[in-house]
């Protein structure tokens, strides 16, 4: 995105030259961990809708809470108030900024951990997939059915609006 390459060389590429900013480049899994958990928060205020939030969910499991633009998957991840902060715009953000060290980095921790557990996330695409497939009376589903799928939600509701859809189908 050319807005991006602007504001790299408008905003980050100064602040690393000035020493504000450290570029560490890519870096090991464990080494991230503890970067983000020596974070005040993990800003994400990218002008993609992120589809699905791994940063956050990964900055959420060390406790750090996320700052996140109002869009794609932050919207299903970040649990504005308690894990992190959703916002529409840089003055949102910057309030944000402001009350983050007020959040709960244990209950953070806590929340994603369990919430992205990896065998509870497998169990719930499982009973979804299962759902369809035995309101169809097969193992193929239909193109039209999943995309019919209220996919917001399910963290609230966990899987009974899937399965109202499996059985009206």
């Amino acid at each position: 995105d050319a807005r991006e390459h602007a504001m790299y060389h408008e905003v980050i590429a100064p602040a690393v030259a000035e020493g504000v900013v450290e570029w560490r480049g890519e870096v090991t899994s464990s080494d991230r961990d503890a970067l983000m958990a020596g974070a005040l928060a993990t800003l994400m205020l990218g002008s993609w809708p992120e589809p699905f939030g791994l940063v956050a969910i990964e900055s959420m499991a060390t406790g750090t809470p996320v700052i996140g633009r109002r869009a794609g998957g932050l919207t299903e991840t970040i649990v504005h108030g308690t894990t992190g902060f959703l916002v529409d715009d840089m003055t949102e953000a910057a309030m944000a900024v402001s009350q983050v060290a007020g959040l709960d980095r244990a209950a953070i921790s806590a929340y994603a951990r369990t919430q992205f557990d990896a065998r509870r996330m497998t169990t719930q695409y499982e009973r979804v997939y299962r759902a369809l497939a035995e309101a169809h009376g097969t193992t193929r589903m239909p193109m039209r059915d999943l995309e019919a799928l209220p996919i917001g939600g399910l963290r609230d509701e966990p899987l009974r609006q899937v399965e109202e859809v499996a059985r009206k189908s």
